[in-house]
């Protein structure tokens, strides 16, 4: 074989694993790059989380205020329907923000805005248009335990609900509740209904608060973890359907909810995420769904007991000329080699 040759295949060989080396040491710097910039983000995501909670807590603090005031109010004092029913209706004519409100007895038995049956004075019944039917119950509803039915203490309380599905309209809602003391003792409470069609648009316009809203993902977490709002629709709140897509009613006749929680999300990452933020815990971390990477920033709300999580989608854009240069680097060093080589100084 003559030198050129064997020039040649030399150069072949060392170009190749030139390459190889190389195109390895691109990829690691790559990657440790990408994930320095995923960091990046994730603290530049702060700032405009902070804007956003603080948006979210002044929401909650404005709907916990009328709640309070609506409590105060004397058609309240005897806990007569005739009097409370016509006021909370008029209220709900002036405040389009909530989609009803209710009031909760010390039995569980409650009124709402939407109705009630003439022959239970106005109890809300499972056939409000019938004598021979029982009244619906929210004693399993959290907001009722926490303001009424473990309010041992006859405390004014206030509370903000965990997701869940309306017994009596059937829409997706949290509920802003509030006792309703009189003389030392608890008499009942008054919750607003805040609907998924309310919140919705809400929290779509908050992702304007970032860089690049087109990016941002947010999650709104109630203190059990129950994802309030999210991306994916299949994680929020829904009510179970049976094959001809009617809900599924429960031993209570109410209806099944399907409910996702971040603490036991798929995603271990997000898993962890959510176990942070349900401890009160705050800062950023970065995760991977679907092979995309994402930087996130979390944190409670002041006052809400809710939390949120901003996410933000990074695309890893690949860098040509950075390639391009080990490439030409690796041609360089071939061609040193060759070089030394004919004039024998290796």
């Amino acid at each position: 074989m003559n030198l050129k040759k064997t020039i040649f295949i030399f150069r072949m060989i060392v170009f190749l694993h030139c390459g190889f080396l190389f195109y390895h040491a691109y990829e690691y710097l790559n990657e440790s790059l990408f994930q320095n910039i995923l960091i990046h983000e994730a603290k530049q995501l702060e700032r405009p989380f902070n804007k956003s909670s603080e948006i979210l807590d002044n929401f909650f603090d404005t709907q916990v205020q009328k709640i309070i005031s609506i409590t105060n109010d004397a058609s309240f004092d005897h806990m007569d329907y005739k009097k409370f029913l016509p006021f909370i209706k008029e209220k709900l004519k002036e405040d389009k923000t909530f989609e009803k409100f209710i009031v909760g007895t010390p039995k569980g038995e409650f009124y709402n805005t939407h109705g009630g049956n003439p022959h239970f004075n106005m109890i809300r019944t499972f056939d409000d248009t019938s004598e021979d039917t029982r009244p619906r119950s929210i004693r399993r509803r959290d907001y009722w335990k926490q303001t009424v039915g473990s309010n041992e203490q006859h405390k004014k309380k206030i509370f903000i609900s965990s997701p869940m599905i309306s017994y009596t309209t059937s829409v997706k809602q949290i509920v802003v509740a509030a006792s309703i003391v009189r003389d030392g003792r608890v008499v009942g409470m008054v919750g607003g209904s805040l609907s998924w069609d309310i919140m919705k648009p809400f929290l779509i316009d908050l992702k304007n608060n970032f860089s690049h809203p087109e990016r941002i993902y947010l999650s709104l977490i109630a203190p059990n973890g129950t994802y309030w709002y999210h991306w994916d629709r299949a994680k929020i709140i829904h009510p179970l359907k049976n094959f001809q897509g009617n809900n599924i009613l429960d031993n209570f006749g109410e209806n099944v909810a399907v409910s996702s929680f971040v603490q036991y999300d798929k995603n271990d990452s997000v898993a962890l995420i959510g176990r942070e933020v349900l401890k009160g815990k705050r800062g950023f971390e970065t995760f991977e769904h679907n092979d995309k990477r994402y930087s996130a920033f979390y944190g409670k709300l002041d006052n809400s007991g809710y939390a949120l999580i901003a996410a933000s989608y990074t695309p890893k854009e690949e860098s040509i000329l950075l390639a391009i240069l080990f490439v030409l680097l690796s041609i360089f060093l071939t061609e040193l080699v060759v070089y030394f080589l004919k004039r024998g100084l290796l």
